[in-house]
């Protein structure tokens, strides 16, 4: 009697993890579907393990906003960040607060906040790639960076030598990366080259714009 009732918890553990992650990967696909297109800058972090991964981690430097609401945010509370996009439908964040606010919106935690700013993580931050997408990745296109002069201190600084940005979808307060931006050329590119990726070329971003559904 007790394996039978231990075999009909295990089989319905299972079921309702198989409902689980079915609902999260709904989710994400009618996201990567259905959801408003933004872009935002961003590099690539080449963590430890990157080439063994199936997917590749982005920074977003998107880490503040003014609070709105006489009601702090605890750290670690939920809060909403209300997303909106500039003409060039570049992601920026208005405003964040304790309740949903209307439009756009990204579900995240207050990290911490002072001063009227809240301080927070951008939640989504892989783009999914296979291992045959990986290979083709044009690492120095995304990585390599060039001296320069800071036009306010007159310093040497180095500075990433391409713009690149994270091309992703929002909808109900999630978002999913869908494409990576090279000086606004797609690093889908790469994937359908035969060859070296670096001979795929990447215009200067006067010269490219992403064209959806590319």
């Amino acid at each position: 009697m007790k394996i039978r009732m231990g075999t009909a918890a295990v089989a319905v553990l299972a079921a309702v993890e198989i409902i689980f992650l079915g609902s999260i990967r709904y989710g994400f696909t009618h996201t990567a579907e259905a959801g408003t297109a933004y872009q935002t800058p961003a590099s690539v972090d080449f963590g430890n393990s990157f080439y063994s991964r199936s997917y590749i981690v982005m920074n977003i430097p998107l880490h503040e906003a003014q609070w709105k609401g006489s009601n702090l945010p605890r750290a670690g509370e939920t809060i909403y960040l209300a997303a909106a996009r500039d003409q060039k439908g570049v992601l920026y964040i208005k405003w964040a607060e304790l309740d949903k606010p209307e439009g756009d919106y990204i579900i995240t935690r207050a990290r911490s906040i002072e001063n009227g700013i809240v301080y927070f993580d951008i939640p989504f931050r892989r783009f999914y790639v296979t291992p045959e997408e990986m290979t083709k990745l044009p690492v120095s296109e995304l990585s390599e960076r060039v001296a320069a002069e800071d036009g306010t201190t007159g310093r040497t600084v180095t500075k990433m030598k391409n713009h690149v940005e994270a091309f992703f979808r929002l909808k109900d307060g999630q978002g999913v990366i869908t494409d990576i931006l090279i000086n606004g050329v797609s690093v889908k590119k790469s994937f359908t080259t035969f060859g070296d990726p670096a001979a795929v070329s990447y215009a200067g971003a006067e010269g490219s714009a992403y064209a959806e559904g590319q």
